[in-house]
């Protein structure tokens, strides 16, 4: 596979892990307080990217 395919390969699972994260930490709408109306996470945003990463590095080395 080349270099650009597999770059793109890992951008793509990287986007597809984090979306699905979003949606398995995804608690509900914040209705109170400055940040009203913004979604809230069980883990935060950081967690959520570096499991994403994780996740992603892992597919990649077992599927490499």
């Amino acid at each position: 596979m080349s270099h650009l395919a597999n770059d793109n390969l890992k951008e793509n699972l990287y986007e597809q892990f984090i979306d699905e994260l979003y949606q398995k930490y995804y608690q509900g709408i914040i209705n109170w307080g400055p940040d009203k109306g913004s979604p809230y996470y069980s883990k935060m945003e950081s967690e959520i990217e570096e499991e994403a990463e994780k996740l992603t590095e892992e597919f990649m080395t077992r599927n490499g």
